[in-house]
């Protein structure tokens, strides 16, 4: 076998060289990296630095909804306090005689109440400009209290009304299937940037033993 000559032996050796080069400086970048980790490490340890998993995550009211909170506990019994809604009604006033109702896009009041059915029927209301044309009656939990809930026929046609089954089986059906017995929750929203005069009804009704 020919021995390499000298001007290949020199190219040879000067590939290797190169290589050599690429390799120990893709090694320093490795350690470079791995001592700035290990350092970084150490520093929070020492220093009592919060990682970034324990660290406070930031709630955001852009893009929420009542349904995607959590859900308030139920209190049955509570005192109602006019005095909160008369003072916000004035700052709602102020807002608007000031032309600044732009900057809002939600300002909605929610009222939820919880009862047996006693009453459940067609009658005829008339009250200032509004004509009612149903009514149901509920009565507190425990208690020897009633509600009566009048409701006009646009009321009647968009309410949303969900039956539960004893078997947790829902559907949706109308105000008018309400009996007598049901256990009804009446969720009222009452929208104050739209300008439709009825409120938006969710009733949830609750039949048989549960």
């Amino acid at each position: 076998m020919n021995s390499p000559s000298p001007q290949s032996a020199v190219q040879t050796s000067g590939k290797g060289s190169k290589f050599a080069k690429i390799a120990l400086i893709f090694l320093g970048l490795v350690l470079l990296v791995l001592l700035s980790e290990f350092g970084y490490l150490w520093y929070t340890q020492r220093a009592g630095l919060p990682q970034e998993s324990s660290l406070p995550k930031s709630s955001s009211l852009v893009g929420e909804t009542p349904d995607q909170q959590a859900p308030a506990p139920e209190i049955f019994g509570a005192a109602l306090v006019p005095e909160k809604a008369f003072a916000f009604a004035e700052t709602i006033q102020r807002l608007s005689d000031a032309n600044k109702d732009a900057f809002f896009r939600s300002a909605t009041i929610v009222l939820l109440s919880t009862g047996e059915v006693s009453e459940a029927k067609t009658e005829e209301k008339i009250e200032g400009s509004a004509y009612y044309v149903y009514k149901i009656t509920i009565q507190a939990p425990q208690q020897n209290s009633f509600l009566v809930y009048w409701f006009t026929q646009s009321e009647l046609d968009n309410a949303r009304v969900t039956l539960i089954q004893p078997n947790q089986q829902t559907q949706n059906v109308s105000v008018k299937d309400i009996v007598c017995g049901d256990s009804l929750t009446i969720r009222e929203n009452i929208d104050l940037l739209d300008t439709a005069p009825d409120s938006r009804l969710f009733l949830e009704v609750r039949r048989g033993a549960l």
